[in-house]
């Protein structure tokens, strides 16, 4: 990358809260990033307008999509 701006146009993801350590298939507790509190907030009205149960969101990935982006269907299930 040349410059901040072609190194960001290749940015498509970012992790906050606890970090999955994909080797080993944990949350190692040291290496935790501080949810913004608008974040959690947000999660938490949003389930609640949902009818479900308050959450407390620990881990969050915050997608970034532009208009020509596209996600296919997939399952994340390696978590139990």
């Amino acid at each position: 990358w040349e410059t901040r701006a072609d190194l960001l146009d290749q940015l498509r993801w970012v992790t906050l809260g606890y970090q999955y350590d994909w080797t080993n298939r944990t949350y190692p507790l040291e290496e935790r990033v501080t949810v913004p509190a608008e974040l959690v907030k947000f999660a938490q009205d949003a389930s609640q307008a949902a009818g479900r149960p308050c959450v407390n969101a620990e881990a969050v990935i915050v997608n970034y999509y532009t208009l020509a982006s596209t996600l296919g269907g997939h399952l994340d299930d390696v978590e139990p």
